[in-house]
């Protein structure tokens, strides 16, 4: 794990190495315009037209645009890429004029793992890639996960978590062709260990060197360097032979003067007090005197805006939590409450669910065509992906209509665990009356009796609670979650 410790700069250290246009250099400087003047946005796209990147609208008309490296068109820009984007920023109207535009993958290459799509849970290249986070990701060439199959060709774009290593995919996009050990070319970024002449670790990878591999690290391949590495996998899915490893810088920001304008998304890293710095998509951050929206945490996406010091450190004014969408249901509908909120039914909790502008809506009944709440009808079932809010409630990010026909099947609420009162445990403000449930499972394989369960429990840990199929309105499980 302690690999993975910096891994969140990485893909950031490859837009500065190919912000320049076709490669190579670090980002271009940029003037110390404060407010108002040239400043720097690492986030992704979230609409076009121009683009908007951390919410601040920027014409790309006169920009200089790469992508992986190359120079391309405006129009080669997509929503859910994630970019730095340098140019001058008004803030009174959040809008700005992009000088340059320099936009990175964060993995190219087969599918590798699909045990776990129906937990929005993907392996490419052998990492983890997660489609759970608050704005949906953006598909590319399929509908859902459950479309992908082994050896499908892919492209992820997003944040990558630097404690677990996951990647928070902000797009994915399912490439032409087949995937061909030995022949299709693969691209990874990584934190290269256990170095030696003929190979070295990515993650859960194992890197071949050869003699005709091109090695660009000034001071030699070793622990702890960043690289990006070009190469073919075998069939295995464990081997990458190296054709290029390249080292890339470990902050875009390093080149930006003292009193630089920044705003960076990403994932918490380094984190022990807001007193003390930490880093969010590998640039260091002092939040000490920022007003903080939400609770910061190490794993939790953030949004931070502020001024650069003279040591590069971003002086944070502001610092906003973006909500996670960590609470799941499987469950059938009881009522449309109204044109913005539905109820499902999971034992004998009816639950309310509201429905924003921002919820992505699907009906996989009629091939994952869009949705309107009305459409919903009473008894059919439903997935769906939500935030809890202290005050509105559950807040649907995703909602998938799978209609009647699935209607027998479990009803599961899956959630961290809120408060512990014997024999009451709180999930997703639901108030769980253990004392009816007569099954509780540590794992698959290890079932517990009550007690010994609920001595297993405190606030953040993650229980699904289960009315199996078809569902009679009594709950029969309850287990932990990894």
């Amino acid at each position: 794990m302690k690999a993975w410790r910096c891994i969140l700069v990485l893909l950031l250290g490859a837009l500065g190495a190919c912000s320049g246009g076709g490669g190579g250099g670090g980002p271009q400087p940029i003037d110390s315009g404060g407010i108002g003047g040239t400043g720097v946005v690492f986030g992704e796209i979230t609409a076009l037209g121009s683009i908007v990147v951390n919410d601040i609208e920027f014409d790309v008309a006169s920009a200089t645009v790469t992508l992986d490296g190359a120079t391309v068109s405006a129009e080669a820009l997509a929503v859910g890429q994630v970019c730095l984007v340098q140019g001058r920023i008004d803030p009174a109207t959040a809008s700005g004029t992009a000088e340059s535009v320099a936009c990175r993958d964060t993995l190219e290459g087969p599918v590798t793992d699909t045990s776990r799509v129906a937990e929005g849970v993907l392996g490419v290249l052998g990492q983890t890639v997660r489609v759970d986070a608050t704005r949906p990701t953006v598909f590319e060439g399929f509908a859902s996960l459950e479309d992908l199959a082994l050896g499908d060709l892919v492209e992820v774009y997003g944040f990558l978590d630097p404690t677990s290593g996951e990647v928070w995919a902000t797009r994915i996009e399912r490439k032409a062709g087949a995937f061909v050990p030995g022949v299709t070319e693969v691209e990874i970024t990584g934190l290269a260990s256990a170095v030696s002449a003929e190979q070295f670790a990515l993650g859960a990878l194992t890197v071949r060197l050869t003699a005709t591999t091109e090695v660009e690290v000034p001071g030699g391949l070793r622990d702890g360097v960043l690289v990006e590495v070009k190469g073919t996998l075998d069939a295995s899915f464990t081997q990458l032979m190296a054709t290029k490893v390249e080292a890339l810088a470990p902050n875009p920001l390093a080149e930006a003067p003292a009193e630089a304008e920044a705003e960076v998304k990403g994932v918490v890293g380094d984190f022990t007090s807001l007193q003390a710095p930490f880093t969010v998509s590998g640039v260091l951050v002092d939040a000490s005197g920022a007003e903080v929206e939400g609770t910061v945490a190490n794993g939790v996406l953030v949004e931070v805006e502020g001024t650069l010091d003279a040591s590069g450190v971003l002086i944070a004014r502001e610092v906003k939590v973006e909500r996670e969408s960590t609470v799941r249901l499987e469950a059938n509908v009881v009522r449309v409450l109204s044109a913005t909120s539905l109820e499902v039914e999971v034992g004998p909790h009816l639950i309310p669910v509201q429905v924003t502008a921002t919820t992505a809506l699907r009906d996989k009944r009629d091939g994952d065509d869009a949705l309107q709440l009305a459409d919903i009808q009473p008894g059919e079932r439903v997935k769906i992906r939500a935030v809890r809010d202290p005050q509105a409630g559950l807040i649907a990010v995703r909602l998938e209509r799978e209609g009647v026909d699935d209607a027998d099947k479990d009803a599961k609420l899956r959630g961290p665990v809120e408060a512990v009162n014997p024999p009451l445990v709180t999930v997703a403000g639901v108030d769980i009356d253990t004392s009816q449930i007569v099954k509780f499972e540590a794992d698959e394989e290890d079932e517990l009796p009550r007690e010994d369960f609920l001595a297993l429990l405190q606030p953040g840990v993650v229980v699904e609670v289960v009315d199996e199929g078809p569902p009679d309105g009594t709950l029969d499980k309850m287990k932990l979650e990894d």
